[in-house]
């Protein structure tokens, strides 16, 4: 159920102070073949721990590659990053394979930082309180 409704929920704050909000949204684009090969090159090294993460170097190295060949490529770009709480708060964020592939102070909104990005300052909070006042009725 958590997988439907936290997407669900970020969704409905973001539209409150967005005007363009998507789920699930597929890009389709030309790109060139030297890019698509670094970029499979650092997914494959992040994920193997053979390179630490590191977003403004690895965008330098995608937008240098170039090369005469163009290939379609189709992606599903998602407003809804699964870092919608952090569970070992209030330390940083400590799961070691997230960890391993983004550079979490460049890439990634966690917990507080991500709700309040959404749906301005104090969303957090307020979720928090409605979470509370949801489990206090069921409780009772």
């Amino acid at each position: 159920m958590r997988q439907q409704l936290i997407p669900q929920l970020a969704e409905i704050i973001a539209k409150d102070q967005h005007t363009e909000v998507y789920r699930n949204h597929e890009i389709v684009e030309q790109l060139d073949v030297a890019k698509i090969e670094v970029i499979d090159s650092i997914i494959n090294s992040l994920r193997m721990g053979r390179r630490r993460p590191d977003h403004q170097k690895e965008i330098q190295e995608i937008l240098t590659a170039k090369s005469d060949n163009k290939k379609e490529i189709r992606i599903i770009a998602d407003l809804f990053l699964t870092l919608y709480y952090n569970p070992f708060y209030p330390k940083k964020y400590a799961h070691a394979f997230t960890k391993r592939i983004m550079d979490l102070e460049e890439e990634a909104l966690i917990g507080e930082d991500m709700w309040n990005k959404l749906g301005g300052e104090g969303t957090y909070d307020e979720l928090l309180s409605i979470i509370e006042e949801v489990k206090a009725w069921r409780s009772s």
